[in-house]
């Protein structure tokens, strides 16, 4: 069961019809206007950044398959730059993306796990470029990188727009959409601003699971669906670079190819990706391409990671990445000079991590370091692998090799930046985010206490079994199957009945099919292991309040311990249910207490805008309203709400502003739409 996010029924009643789903949010701007004196130099090349979601290198012809057949992939690559040894600092699609575009590892962007968001203050490469003169705009296929994770900094044309009608179920068709329907949209953008500068960044997510290849490319590798996945993502590169050439712009252009992370398929057990560190989800692919003496055809056989591409590109283009404005000290080494000189890139090593076991079952965190011929693993059970002699990892040399052992644990503890801290906490996320979250087939959260030790966890490698099974599980849920995926779950919960991850996903599914109280069952029963998981707590509630319940789901929040991680969002849903039970008086509290709970919460503040509006006090209203759109700027319903409240006190110009917020961040939205016309007519309020 889904909720509304705040109480829009009450507090927009009576605008202009019934308003749809939240939708995308505004387009962001760069942090610094563009000089306009650079249309009168001499302009530096445009930038295509391609990102290939869940796309391992040995699966390009160009990395040596002899099973995909990827050309333009192949032929992007004789033309340009081909780095054998490219590392993922994370196997999980934001954290990945944070680092490629700001250059900084995960513990210094501080994104560690897909639904946690990029700060503020964080530079990217867009902001870099925008600040100097060229066009900015991204063009995303999943939920996972929205632009409320903050990954949207910079570009002034953001497309993520995956909006879901009120009341309808949030599926995986609702939160990614096919590559070509991004690439036609990111053509589009392009031979718009074909004549001055741009930077364009597109994301094709269709590698990831389920995996299901359109046609040809569905027959042609049929029983291999993912390796068919691989070649129609190739086939999309291609529309962008014979949408470039046509446009002429190719010799103008820097085109760079990157995957985020790879995919296990079944090797060391891991189908998916998230748990393990091997060379099957860290080890990516990187072309270069473009108008440079740098980039003429050659390979890169030393290591190098994805926090080197963003200050490459900066001084492909002629910019320092170093400069005042530019990344962040610490980021990762331009390449430039090298790939210029045409020597070997300085032997160096390259550090990865993975925080998903331990935010979403409670098992040890994983970090790697990678040089060009070992790969280490720190683990509860370590592994150190030397990839000339064993490329596929399949002998433990951790206990024959101390020295190497001990060496690349010093090195580890360097790289990581945070080794010495405390584990990261999990990010808060609404229902409504953990929904879209979970459509695509990423997993909640169930996390270890932050003072653990990760010796003193169980290693992932020791529950590989019990995470397949879930993982079978999330697959057919996310692919429509969800009665196989129920049993699947019950299957998994037979062999580990403390797996909380799978407890919820029960509950999630079964709600989803209109069982309320086996919702609520599954919900109970993830309480009786962890009685400070605020997804089970909130679960439990809205299954117990779907059933007529509401008095049980009230007592089920307010038995939620009160200094748990997730109480703000524990406390938000109790004020929910009371305030629609018509207890406004103990709803105002709670609401409160959310937001002093949760600071970031913009529903809440929106919440207490409702309840200020029942008294009647509208100024009251307005100023809940204005906090609202203050967290969040993208919080199209809030924005409405002022706008009500403006019109009736007959602040028309201040009622039309909002509006068309609204509009910007709900685009095509058809009761703010038609409210903004009415007003134009309206010679006050009625």
């Amino acid at each position: 069961m889904r909720r509304l996010r705040g109480l829009v029924a009450y507090a927009l009643a009576g605008l202009i019809g019934s308003l749809p789903a939240a939708g995308a949010p505004p387009q962001a701007a760069p942090k610094s206007a563009a000089p306009t004196a650079a249309a009168r130099t001499p302009r530096p090349p445009n930038l295509l950044l391609v990102t290939l979601d869940t796309t391992r290198a040995d699966r390009l012809g160009c990395y040596g398959s002899k099973t995909v057949a990827t050309p333009y992939l192949d032929a992007l690559a004789a033309r340009g730059v081909v780095f054998d040894n490219a590392i993922s600092p994370s196997p999980l699609t934001l954290p990945a993306h944070c680092s490629i575009l700001t250059g900084l590892q995960p513990a210094a962007h501080g994104v560690r796990d897909n639904g946690s968001p990029l700060a503020d203050d964080r530079v990217t490469l867009a902001e870099v470029l925008a600040a100097r003169g060229w066009s900015t705009a991204g063009f995303v296929s999943a939920y996972v990188l929205d632009r409320r994770w903050g990954i949207a900094q910079g570009f002034e044309h953001y497309r993520d727009d995956f909006k879901v009608p009120r009341n309808r179920a949030i599926t995986m068709e609702a939160v990614q959409r096919r590559g070509d329907d991004t690439v036609a949209k990111a053509l589009a953008w392009i031979k718009q601003k074909a004549a001055g500068r741009f930077f364009v960044w597109v994301h094709l997510y269709d590698p990831h699971a389920p995996y299901d290849p359109p046609a040809p490319f569905a027959a042609r590798y049929s029983g291999r669906p993912y390796d068919g996945e691989i070649a129609w993502t190739d086939a999309l590169v291609g529309r962008l670079l014979d949408g470039i050439q046509s446009l002429g712009l190719t010799q103008k252009t820097v085109v760079a190819v990157i995957g985020d992370h790879g995919e296990g398929l079944g090797e060391h057990g891991e189908t998916g990706h998230g748990l393990f560190l091997y060379e099957t989800t860290t080890h990516v692919p990187l072309i270069l391409a473009g108008p440079r003496t740098e980039l003429a055809s050659r390979r890169v056989r030393e290591v190098v990671r994805s926090t080197d591409l963003a200050p490459t590109l900066l001084e492909l283009l002629g910019i320092d990445p170093t400069a005042p404005k530019g990344l962040a000290k610490g980021a990762g080494q331009s390449l430039v000079a090298r790939l210029a000189a045409r020597s070997p890139v300085p032997a160096r090593e390259a550090y990865s991590e993975t925080f998903f076991p331990r935010l979403h079952f409670g098992w040890s965190e994983l970090r790697a370091v990678r040089t060009d011929r070992l790969h280490f693993i720190e683990a509860p059970k370590p592994e150190l692998y030397d990839l000339a002699s064993d490329p596929g990892e399949s002998v433990n040399r951790a206990a024959s090799d101390p020295q190497a052992i001990s060496r690349l644990r010093a090195s580890l503890a360097g790289l990581a930046g945070d080794a010495a801290g405390p584990a990261p906490a999990p990010a808060e996320t609404s229902a409504e985010e953990r929904e879209k979250l979970a459509a695509l087939g990423y997993a909640g959260g169930a996390p270890a206490p932050r003072e653990a030790s990760f010796k003193d966890l169980p290693d992932p490698k020791d529950r590989i079994q019990v995470f397949g099974l879930l993982g079978r599980a999330t697959e057919a849920i996310a692919a429509g199957r969800t009665d196989a995926g129920i049993a699947t779950l019950r299957e998994t919960l037979v062999q580990d009945p403390g797996m909380i991850e799978a407890w919820l996903q029960l509950g999630r599914a079964l709600a989803g099919k209109g069982d309320a109280a086996g919702a609520a069952d599954a919900y109970k029963k993830a309480l009786d292991h962890r009685p400070d998981q605020e997804q089970a707590a909130i679960g439990l509630a809205e299954a117990l309040a779907a059933s007529g319940r509401e008095t049980e789901a009230i007592a089920a929040c307010r038995r939620f311990p009160a200094g748990a991680p997730g109480a703000g969002l524990v406390q938000h849903e109790l004020g929910r249910l009371l305030f629609h039970a018509g207890r406004f008086e103990e709803a105002e509290p709670a609401f409160r207490e959310a937001l002093r709970l949760s600071p970031d919460l913009a529903e809440a503040a929106f919440d207490l805008g409702a309840i200020a509006e029942r008294k009647p006090d509208f100024p009251a209203a307005e100023t809940w309203f204005r906090k609202a759109v203050a967290i969040d700027p993208a919080y199209h319903e809030a924005h409405a709400a002022i706008a009500k409240r403006r019109y009736a006190a007959g602040d028309m110009a201040g009622a039309a502003a909002e509006l068309r917020a609204a509009l910007a961040a709900s685009p095509g939205n058809p009761a703010y739409t038609q409210a903004l016309a009415d007003l134009t007519r309206a010679p006050g309020p009625r």
